[in-house]
């Protein structure tokens, strides 16, 4: 019995001793390690480690170590990220391996590049926080900044060029209100309500806010909206605001596609404007005139009258 017992703890010291200081390809060769030994010479080639030298050898020992202590999820970041994941770990902790392993090499490349947004953004939203970063580049973390789960909701919905749209209207929305509101409208019509703002965007440099721009925003005399349970809603918009709507969008049409239409008024205006006063005086003297005219042919015509009723 003690034989057998002596030879079980010898085992067990053979194994401590391998996993801990035997040569790296000692270690990837047992069976328990194949894996382990794929996912290294995998990494070795991918960004030219050299295993023969001793710095590969390093690397291949905190390589085990690493892949020891993490699983699958260390094994899938190793392949992905190379030696690095190793010191983001060390520096940043077991989320940066979850991150990386979640996805595939060249997401989770540019999350490692950005683990200081990655990292906040995968405590708070999960994996659909860091999609949303690979699907809107550099946008995304401002975004959830501002809105929370409410800007997963917009970001999805959005491509990139609208979401930058969204965005700019954003930050030149001054209150919380205005704010609130572009998020609301987004989340109904989508692009559409972007696309009116864009066309619409000159009149902010003219004085008019996000916010009453978004009041003015009518889409036609049917909207398509999405209620709490997903469900599609259709709503009429009243038949008796129709013609109005028709000549406000005309109006605003033709200002977005010609801009420059109220410029050479005023420019015409003020080229004219002392001819057209000029005119408009002579024509006001000349009444003036002929009236004074008529007054005095009626006060000669009476003088005529009186002159004959004295002489008879």
């Amino acid at each position: 019995m003690k034989s057998r017992f002596y030879i079980q703890i010898m085992v067990v010291v053979i194994l401590i001793v391998s996993l801990t200081s035997t040569p790296s390809f000692a270690l990837m060769g047992r069976p328990a390690g194949k894996a382990v030994k794929e996912a290294i010479l995998y990494t070795a080639k991918k960004f030219g480690i050299e295993l023969g030298q001793e710095g590969g050898e390093l690397f291949a020992k905190k390589a085990s170590r690493f892949i020891s202590a993490h699983g699958n999820e260390g094994l899938r970041a190793l392949k992905s990220i190379g030696p690095d994941i190793m010191k983001l770990t060390a520096r940043y902790g077991k989320d940066v391996v979850r991150i990386c392993a979640a996805n595939a090499d060249d997401a989770a490349l540019y999350l490692a590049r950005n683990i200081n947004d990655a990292l906040p953004v995968w405590r708070e939203f999960g994996k659909k926080g860091t999609d949303l970063m690979l699907k809107h580049p550099g946008m995304a973390k401002p975004l959830l900044d501002q809105f929370g789960k409410k800007g997963l909701r917009v970001g999805k919905k959005l491509s990139p060029e609208s979401l930058q749209k969204f965005l700019t209207f954003s930050c030149k929305a001054a209150t919380k209100k205005g704010k609130d509101t572009l998020l609301d409208k987004v989340l109904k019509n989508g692009d559409k309500v972007l696309e009116f703002l864009w066309r619409h965007k000159w009149k902010l440099a003219a004085g008019a806010t996000v916010y009453t721009l978004l009041k003015d925003y009518e889409d036609g005399d049917e909207t398509i909206e999405t209620g709490p349970d997903g469900k599609t809603i259709k709503k009429t918009l009243p038949s008796t605001s129709i013609l109005g709507r028709f000549l406000i969008g005309t109006w605003n049409k033709t200002l977005d596609n010609y801009p420059w239409i109220p410029l050479v008024f005023l420019l015409i205006l003020l080229l004219w404007l002392k001819p057209l006063l000029e005119l408009i005086w002579g024509m006001l003297t000349g009444i003036i005139r002929a009236f004074q005219r008529l007054n005095d042919r009626r006060k000669e015509s009476r003088v005529k009258a009186g002159l004959s009723a004295n002489t008879v």
